[in-house]
């Protein structure tokens, strides 16, 4: 399995992920979900028109929605996600089984859920998890940032995925992940 990056990791940070991943640079994983994303997001702009309605001086600006694109969107959207994390899982139990890395890429899905959806005090709860659940509810939550619910996870996901950081996200713990995500503004 690959982990993407674009930055220099700390040289035991580097040891350890090149003894479990091949490390790419330049690029980063979240740029196939990121660019959906968009789409969507651009998307949703469109189905949303802005229309001055009322004659003056009470005239006013209202937004009218097409609900039914809005509702295909999600749709799409959902499906979108749905793909990416069947990809991750298999790719996750692939390369596990094929490498003896089962410990380490296992990933079990109530933990990463709730781990996408914690609140900060109860991060350090998560410090002991895997690298595959850390890689599945790091999707789970960047996808939920992205659509406006803002957790502490998906912050900390959002910001290492954007900075091309995706690396760091899996080695750190999510409460360490989180901290120096808020530190460095995000």
């Amino acid at each position: 399995m690959e982990v993407y990056v674009n930055f220099d990791l700390p040289p035991e940070a580097e040891a350890e992920l090149r003894r479990h991943f091949s490390v790419v640079r330049g690029g980063d994983l979240s740029n196939v979900y990121r660019t959906a994303l968009r789409k969507y997001a651009e998307e949703r702009v469109k189905a949303v028109e802005r229309v001055e309605v009322g004659e003056e001086p009470f005239r006013r600006v209202v937004y009218a929605a097409d609900l039914g694109r809005l509702t295909q969107l999600a749709e799409e959207e959902g499906e979108a996600f749905e793909k990416a994390l069947d990809i991750l899982r298999k790719r996750l139990n692939e390369y596990a089984v094929g490498h003896g890395l089962r410990d380490l890429l296992d990933v079990d899905e109530d933990v990463a859920r709730r781990l996408a959806e914690t609140k900060a005090p109860e991060l350090s709860e998560f410090k002991d998890i895997s690298f595959g659940v850390k890689a599945l509810a790091a999707l789970i939550a960047y996808s939920k940032y992205a659509l406006g619910r803002r957790g502490v996870f998906g912050k900390a996901a959002w910001h290492w995925l954007e900075v091309g950081g995706s690396a760091r996200l899996l080695y750190y713990a999510p409460i360490t992940a989180y901290l120096k995500a808020e530190g460095a503004g995000w």
